[in-house]
């Protein structure tokens, strides 16, 4: 009930002023909670046309391109942000998200698995099941050898 409290009063501070581009920035905000992607674009999209250069509009314009699956439309926006601010926090956090999706999309391709097959894949338990593998194949390697040095002392 709240996302729709938020969202009405977006629409209601969009209406007193279109040329604000707060406002519409607040709208795109409020949608994008609401996960209404195609609406927070239109806002995202108006608040950096009223104001191309404030960085905070382009860093949700971005965003809300990624979540579209428009990588090469968030790519643009977040590059823009960053040529304005280098050091921005938000626009390099956003960046690194749109890294990781695209990553994501190669290995999709790679393996023929669904884009969000390696959502519930949790790095924790990938690194547990690596180092037990690890551990697995130095103690063959190990029995290996103390059989190999066993045969050669038997064949004395």
């Amino acid at each position: 009930m709240a996302e729709q409290d938020e969202l009405a009063e977006a629409i209601a501070r969009v209406e007193q002023n279109r040329g604000d581009a707060e406002a519409w920035a607040g709208l795109a905000a409020a949608h994008s909670e609401a996960e209404q992607w195609d609406e927070a674009l239109v806002a995202a999209e108006k608040s950096v046309a009223l104001d191309p250069s404030e960085t905070r509009y382009l860093v949700q314009l971005g965003a809300v391109r990624r979540e579209l699956g428009d990588t090469v439309g968030a790519s643009e926006a977040l590059r823009t942000a960053l040529s304005l601010e280098p050091y921005s926090e938000q626009a390099n956090a956003e960046m690194r998200k749109l890294q990781e999706l695209r990553r994501r999309r190669a290995r999709a391709i790679e393996t023929g698995k669904p884009l969000d097959a390696d959502m519930d894949e949790d790095p924790a338990k990938r690194s547990l099941w690596s180092a037990l593998w690890t551990v697995a194949a130095v103690g063959i390697l190990l029995l290996l050898a103390f059989a190999l040095v066993m045969w050669i002392h038997a064949g004395r």
